[in-house]
């Protein structure tokens, strides 16, 4: 199995579709076997996603995740686990112990506020979206 995060610098990068690069877990029998640096030669959540799904990733911790995104990873069969903040490597020792906190309902709303990702946690007043998931982008 192989696990994606978006990263900077040791940290789960916030923004799924801006990140430049993924580190990538390969986990076998629920011991973490190897992991590398993958860097996104495009722009944006369709280029992300689409290097995951050609590097054969089956899951992915991310911070916030544009529904666009979060709809194409499921398509492809990936689960996304957002809301999480932090070191990368904690992160994802935290999944294999079991531990690992998450918000299941996270989507990011940037695209549909003109102030992006933050304003809609302030409340639903700027979002184009309802109420569901509205405040959660932040985590």
């Amino acid at each position: 199995m192989r696990i994606a995060i978006p990263y900077t610098q040791g940290e789960i990068d916030q923004h799924f579709g801006h990140s430049e690069q993924f580190k990538i877990y390969v986990v076998d029998n629920k011991e973490l076997v190897d992991s590398y640096l993958l860097p996104v030669n495009g722009t944006g959540h369709e280029a992300a996603a689409d290097l995951l799904v050609k590097a054969g990733v089956t899951a992915v911790l991310c911070g916030g995740i544009g529904k666009d995104a979060f709809l194409m990873l499921r398509d492809e069969g990936i689960l996304a686990y957002g809301g999480i903040k932090g070191q990368a490597d904690k992160a994802m020792d935290d999944l294999l112990a079991g531990t690992l906190m998450y918000d299941d309902g996270i989507t990011c709303h940037t695209h549909d506020t003109a102030e992006g990702c933050g304003s809609c946690c302030s409340g639903c007043a700027g979002c184009g979206d309802d109420a569901a998931g509205c405040g959660s982008c932040c985590g």
